[in-house]
């Protein structure tokens, strides 16, 4: 980074050079890591794109699940919410270094957590959380034209193209942190032929500046700096940061900008928390599961705004 830095003062004359104030340097700063993170994501990109192609290295890690991983396909194909899902006749089938889900979606058959959800992916038929799943699709059947959607901790993309594929005329804006995530959902974006961009930062209840290895900002900033009015969906599994997301989500809340949450909760905790953060802002719960009463490894909240007429509530199956 220091070699691009001297580079690029380089471009600067001497004499401008040496009276440089801090807030200038800070901004160059910010300016070169964000010239190597692009860097570092370009080739990260390539270099998993060509990994998750394999279909041999796929076909090889079929049935190669350690016993934790045993149990949770267990309980996930247990699950009740599990026959309310359409499949189409394929589902849960490898072809090559794809795979196909219970809604017809290919995406590469490694880009998730890798063996783990491939297998739970082909035992359970392409589905990985029942308990979301049903409901996501029940929601989207309520999506008018030209709806936007946001997700946060957007991985492999999977919600997003599922959305974009049901609705029309959708928009998609995600944000993920990491950048090998950010690679797996580039590439099955690709594949089904969308161009939504994948925006590297944390989300949290405020800003901080571009120097952090990774910056965090809020859902508010993200939709002025977008010009984004209104979401018809706000999506966040984001390990543990689901309340402060909230809190920094606060001026769309007062605008009534945002119709339908989901949110995966990491905490009996955090799952409390984000139920009466969300009652004081006139939100109503459309379904819970916490993380003790979920078939995944997540719990799960579904809320609406109250002035929503539909649905009056969502149903769930509860461990």
């Amino acid at each position: 980074m220091e070699i691009i830095r001297q580079a690029f003062l380089k471009t600067v004359p001497q004499s401008l050079r040496v009276g440089l104030v801090y807030p200038v340097k800070n901004k160059i700063d910010q300016w070169v890591r964000q010239i190597v993170e692009l860097v570092s994501l370009s080739a990260e990109s390539r270099r998993l794109a060509k990994s998750l192609a394999d279909g041999e290295f796929a076909a090889a890690m079929v049935g190669c699940v350690d016993d934790e991983w045993s149990g949770r396909i267990k309980v996930a194909c247990e699950c009740p919410d599990n026959r309310k899902i359409p499949r189409v006749a394929n589902a849960g089938t490898i072809d090559g270094s794809l795979i196909t889900m219970h809604n017809g979606i290919k995406i590469r058959a490694m880009s998730y957590y890798g063996a783990g959800i491939l297998n739970l992916l082909i035992a359970n038929k392409g589905v990985h959380e029942p308990q979301e799943e049903k409901v996501f699709g029940e929601v989207l059947q309520l999506m008018p034209d030209s709806p936007v959607m946001l997700e946060l901790g957007a991985y492999w993309a999977f919600y997003s193209i599922w959305f974009s594929r049901s609705c029309k005329n959708a928009s998609c804006y995600l944000i993920e942190p990491d950048p090998r995530n950010i690679a797996a959902g580039r590439e099955n974006l690709r594949l089904n032929g969308l161009k939504h961009s994948i925006e590297r930062a944390a989300v949290g209840d405020k800003r901080t500046s571009g120097l952090q290895a990774v910056r965090t900002i809020t859902v508010d900033d993200f939709c002025e700096r977008k010009g984004i009015k209104h979401l018809n969906i706000l999506h966040a599994d984001i390990q543990g940061s689901e309340h402060k997301m909230l809190s920094g989500c606060s001026k769309m809340f007062e605008r009534r900008a945002v119709d339908f949450i989901f949110i995966s909760t990491h905490s009996e905790e955090l799952h409390q928390s984000c139920i009466s953060f969300l009652e004081k802002n006139s939100y109503s719960t459309l379904c819970s599961a916490t993380p003790a009463e979920s078939y995944s490894c997540d719990g799960l909240l579904v809320a609406k705004r109250t002035e929503l007429p539909q649905p009056e509530t969502l149903t769930i199956s509860r461990r």
